[in-house]
């Protein structure tokens, strides 16, 4: 007859702990991997900053929306999606806000197609990746400074190389 060597209580005990210390290690990364966002810091916590408001949220029937760059307030727009037309928001020289109308170069002829006709993007890169399109045509143009001996540099639209 075999002679079965066996624990005692203390040692069956320390071998149960080690044992079930390994599982709950083991589900505790697989918890933590399976689910992160349960131990992931709230909105709240983080204090991260939200980011910066680039265009108005409108309606699919809208005229206008107002888009800014997040790379300066100066680039801040009002576009007419209908027409084409960009606006942008100055300063008076009494301190008033103001929108003047931007040069636009070949811009078509104003015709009601139904709809929003145009959009413009503002990269967070460069202001020179601004862009106006033409939603049915696919015609861009690009936000460049003009200069000009008379009326000094100022900002208007271009359209890109075909």
């Amino acid at each position: 007859m075999k002679t079965l060597k066996t624990h005692t209580p203390l040692t069956a005990w320390r071998v149960g702990i080690t044992g079930m210390s390994i599982l709950f290690s083991f589900q505790l990364i697989v918890g933590i991997l399976a689910f992160p966002h349960l131990t992931s810091p709230t909105h709240a916590e983080q204090a991260v900053a939200p980011p910066p408001h680039a265009s108005t949220t409108i309606t699919a029937s809208a005229r206008y929306e107002i888009v800014q760059s997040e790379l300066a307030a100066k680039w801040m727009f009002r576009l007419d999606r209908v027409c084409g037309q960009v606006s942008q928001l100055v300063k008076t020289e009494s301190g008033f806000n103001t929108w003047i109308t931007m040069r636009i170069v070949n811009l078509p002829k104003c015709v009601w197609e139904g709809g929003a006709q145009y959009q413009i993007f503002s990269s967070s890169l460069a202001s020179e990746l601004t862009l106006l399109m033409h939603l049915k045509t696919g015609t861009t143009w690009q936000l460049v400074m003009v200069q000009d001996e008379t009326l000094g540099d100022y900002p208007a639209w271009t359209p890109l190389a075909e």
